[in-house]
């Protein structure tokens, strides 16, 4: 039975370690200073201007059920999600719920995680598992307010109508 239970574990929740590799994300490998995590999302700017994208930033842990989740769902759906995807730049950060919060560098300057936050306009006043950001390329804000967990990120009609760039928004900022 326990033989049993650890396979049914294994083939619901399999062991993804960020966004699937199908979508080709940019998986920033955080530097570790003064004891946290820093990712530096410098180059991945620069990918999605040089490509005239958008980004996506992924926010998941390890230790996340929910993360797991949302990462099976993109398996499952990848050929859906490629045309969702079709005008961001992925960007895939892996943090341990369990530790300090990371930091996030551009261009030399490092933000706490809530600074970060602050400086996209996200008006998200918590961050639970798994975070997501939809921001323009040019000045590095929110196309729009993304709902916190998994939930609505787990139909491809949901997350479509999220990640939707609309002419108005773009041109506006």
């Amino acid at each position: 039975m326990k033989a049993f239970l650890l396979l049914l574990v294994a083939v619901v929740f399999p062991a993804f370690a960020g966004m699937p590799e199908d979508f080709k994300p940019i998986k920033v490998v955080p530097a570790i200073e003064s004891g946290r995590k820093v990712f530096d999302l410098t180059s991945a700017i620069k990918t999605a201007k040089e490509e005239k994208k958008q980004l996506f930033i992924y926010l998941s842990s390890g230790d996340c059920t929910y993360c797991r989740s949302y990462e099976g769902f993109l398996v499952r759906e990848k050929e859906n999600m490629r045309s969702v995807f079709a005008t961001y730049v992925l960007v895939s950060l892996e943090v341990d719920i369990s530790k300090e919060r990371p930091g996030v560098r551009i261009d030399g300057k490092t933000y706490a995680l809530k600074e970060f936050a602050d400086k996209v306009g996200d008006q998200n006043r918590q961050f639970f598992y798994p975070y997501f950001w939809a921001l323009t390329v040019s000045d590095l804000r929110q196309i729009r307010q993304m709902p916190i967990g998994a939930m609505n990120y787990t139909s491809v009609e949901k997350h479509a109508k999220l990640l939707q760039i609309d002419k108005d928004v773009l041109a506006a900022k």
